[in-house]
């Protein structure tokens, strides 16, 4: 399967977020591309904007493309393609 996830914007993550107590256990992803999704957070708080995960999540990324996703902390862009929440 083939997935494009992109151009996504929110307060926290921007493009795929795994969260929650109950968020735990194994996630391929494969053949995709997460790229251009934007995390604005003016706290700085760095989730992560394109892939983001609670603690206790295996992401396995196969052929798979995540970059090109910022941290938008009302001024500046910074990269943040990936991010944990614990």
């Amino acid at each position: 399967m083939r997935t494009v996830i992109h151009g996504n914007s929110a307060g926290s993550i921007g493009g795929l977020a795994l969260t929650g107590s109950t968020a735990t256990g194994n996630l391929t992803i494969s053949n995709s591309t997460i790229s251009g999704n934007v995390e604005a957070n003016p706290n700085d708080t760095r989730y992560g904007a394109g892939l983001s995960a609670t603690y206790g999540t295996t992401i396995d990324l196969r052929s798979t493309i995540v970059s090109g996703n910022v941290l938008f902390d009302g001024s500046t862009n910074f990269p943040a393609d990936h991010g944990l929440s614990f």
